[in-house]
């Protein structure tokens, strides 16, 4: 079997070692989100967070300072109050952590895409949707 694939055939999954460092990191400047997740993950460890983390003001207080643009994002208290939802918590460990970090992560994006291509007329329509009679299973 070829050097850091392990598993059976059907199951098989590959490994790195410390050796693998640069290769990693060069993957991972191809993946922005994963790169911050790691970076969270490295703040959480250095800050000895303990778990589970039940709130989200822990993670705010992991912040080097109020307001960052860092792997095309802007961080902010207010941000991860938005995109941190209640159900990603409680965070039991450190998987966990990276996991809801990347779904947080991924929110951001796919609502700034959505800013990106909505119409110039996007906040009258959002306006408009309470009075928008919602029938269930019709968009």
């Amino acid at each position: 079997m070829s050097k850091g694939i392990v598993g059976e055939k059907h199951d098989r999954r590959l490994e790195f070692n410390r050796d693998d460092f640069e290769v990693l990191d060069i993957a991972l400047k191809e993946a922005p989100e994963l790169r911050l997740c790691a970076g969270v993950l490295r703040a959480a460890r250095e800050a000895k967070i303990e778990y589970p983390i039940t709130s989200v003001k822990q993670l705010i207080k992991l912040l080097p300072e109020q307001q960052m643009y860092i792997e095309g994002h802007w961080l902010r208290p207010v941000l991860i109050e938005r995109y941190m939802r209640q159900e990603y918590l409680p965070i039991e460990n450190e998987q966990d952590l990276v996991a809801r970090c990347h779904l947080a992560l991924i929110r951001c994006r796919e609502d700034v895409r959505w800013a990106v291509h909505a119409p110039p007329y996007a906040s009258e329509l959002l306006a408009e949707l309470p009075a928008i009679p919602q029938t269930k299973g019709r968009a």
